[in-house]
Protein backbone atom coordinates (compact mmCIF):
# COMPACT_ATOMS: atom_id res chain seq x y z
CA UNK A 1 0.00 0.00 0.00
CA UNK A 2 2.97 2.31 0.44
CA UNK A 3 3.46 2.28 -3.35
CA UNK A 4 -0.14 3.48 -3.81
CA UNK A 5 0.34 6.17 -1.16
CA UNK A 6 3.55 7.39 -2.85
CA UNK A 7 1.89 7.37 -6.28
CA UNK A 8 -0.99 9.41 -4.86
CA UNK A 9 1.35 11.99 -3.35
CA UNK A 10 3.30 12.22 -6.61
CA UNK A 11 0.07 12.90 -8.54
CA UNK A 12 -1.40 15.16 -5.83
CA UNK A 13 -4.08 12.64 -4.82
CA UNK A 14 -5.09 11.39 -1.41
CA UNK A 15 -7.19 8.27 -0.97
CA UNK A 16 -9.79 8.14 1.78
CA UNK A 17 -9.27 5.21 4.18
CA UNK A 18 -12.87 5.62 5.41
CA UNK A 19 -14.27 5.06 1.90
CA UNK A 20 -11.82 2.32 0.95
CA UNK A 21 -12.49 -1.37 1.34
CA UNK A 22 -10.66 -4.56 0.49
CA UNK A 23 -12.16 -7.47 -1.42
CA UNK A 24 -10.10 -10.62 -0.85
CA UNK A 25 -10.12 -12.48 -4.17
CA UNK A 26 -10.26 -16.18 -3.41
CA UNK A 27 -10.23 -19.28 -5.50
CA UNK A 28 -11.41 -22.51 -3.93
CA UNK A 29 -12.15 -20.62 -0.69
CA UNK A 30 -8.53 -20.38 0.50
CA UNK A 31 -9.11 -17.06 2.27
CA UNK A 32 -11.95 -16.40 4.65
CA UNK A 33 -13.47 -13.15 5.79
CA UNK A 34 -13.19 -14.37 9.38
CA UNK A 35 -9.39 -13.92 9.20
CA UNK A 36 -8.62 -11.46 6.37
CA UNK A 37 -5.13 -10.11 5.64
CA UNK A 38 -4.30 -6.84 7.37
CA UNK A 39 -4.00 -3.91 4.97
CA UNK A 40 -3.35 -0.34 6.12
CA UNK A 41 -3.78 2.88 4.16
CA UNK A 42 -2.14 5.93 5.78
CA UNK A 43 -1.84 3.90 8.98
CA UNK A 44 -5.55 3.07 9.17
CA UNK A 45 -6.84 -0.48 8.65
CA UNK A 46 -8.92 -1.18 5.55
CA UNK A 47 -11.94 -3.43 6.24
CA UNK A 48 -12.50 -6.60 4.23
CA UNK A 49 -15.87 -7.06 2.53
CA UNK A 50 -17.55 -10.06 0.91
CA UNK A 51 -19.06 -8.04 -1.97
CA UNK A 52 -18.05 -4.83 -3.69
CA UNK A 53 -20.05 -2.56 -5.98
CA UNK A 54 -17.87 -1.01 -8.70
CA UNK A 55 -19.32 0.83 -11.70
CA UNK A 56 -22.79 -0.45 -10.75
CA UNK A 57 -21.66 -4.10 -10.93
CA UNK A 58 -21.61 -6.17 -7.73
CA UNK A 59 -18.49 -8.36 -7.49
CA UNK A 60 -17.76 -11.08 -4.93
CA UNK A 61 -14.52 -12.68 -3.76
CA UNK A 62 -14.49 -15.28 -6.53
CA UNK A 63 -14.83 -12.54 -9.19
CA UNK A 64 -18.28 -13.76 -10.13
CA UNK A 65 -21.28 -11.50 -10.57
CA UNK A 66 -23.96 -13.82 -9.19
CA UNK A 67 -24.99 -11.22 -6.61
CA UNK A 68 -25.25 -8.62 -9.39
CA UNK A 69 -27.62 -10.83 -11.41
CA UNK A 70 -29.66 -11.56 -8.29
CA UNK A 71 -29.92 -7.82 -7.57
CA UNK A 72 -30.90 -6.98 -11.17
CA UNK A 73 -33.47 -9.81 -11.24
CA UNK A 74 -35.09 -8.51 -8.05
CA UNK A 75 -35.20 -4.94 -9.42
CA UNK A 76 -36.73 -6.06 -12.73
CA UNK A 77 -39.25 -8.37 -11.06
CA UNK A 78 -40.49 -5.71 -8.66
CA UNK A 79 -40.67 -3.05 -11.39
CA UNK A 80 -42.51 -5.33 -13.83
CA UNK A 81 -45.00 -6.25 -11.09
CA UNK A 82 -45.68 -2.57 -10.36
CA UNK A 83 -45.97 -1.81 -14.08
CA UNK A 84 -48.43 -4.66 -14.55
CA UNK A 85 -50.62 -3.34 -11.74
CA UNK A 86 -50.69 0.25 -12.95
CA UNK A 87 -50.03 0.46 -16.69
CA UNK A 88 -52.17 -2.46 -17.86
CA UNK A 89 -55.29 -0.76 -16.53
CA UNK A 90 -55.01 2.08 -19.04
CA UNK A 91 -52.99 0.68 -21.95
CA UNK A 92 -54.05 -2.98 -22.13
CA UNK A 93 -55.75 -2.55 -25.53
CA UNK A 94 -52.79 -0.68 -27.06
CA UNK A 95 -50.16 -3.42 -27.23
CA UNK A 96 -47.62 -1.34 -29.19
CA UNK A 97 -47.68 1.44 -26.60
CA UNK A 98 -47.63 -1.08 -23.76
CA UNK A 99 -44.51 -2.68 -25.26
CA UNK A 100 -42.78 0.72 -25.50
CA UNK A 101 -43.57 1.47 -21.86
CA UNK A 102 -42.27 -1.89 -20.66
CA UNK A 103 -39.16 -1.68 -22.83
CA UNK A 104 -38.40 1.89 -21.74
CA UNK A 105 -38.82 1.05 -18.06
CA UNK A 106 -37.23 -2.40 -17.87
CA UNK A 107 -34.34 -2.16 -20.33
CA UNK A 108 -32.30 0.37 -18.30
CA UNK A 109 -32.68 -1.85 -15.22
CA UNK A 110 -31.37 -4.88 -17.11
CA UNK A 111 -28.28 -3.12 -18.39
Amino acid sequence: MSIIEEWGELNKLRFSPQKSCMLPITYRRRLSLADPPLVNLYGQPIPAVSELKYLEVIWDGGLTIHAHFKDRKFAIDSLSYRLTLTVCKWYSKQSCLLKKIYKGALEPKAL
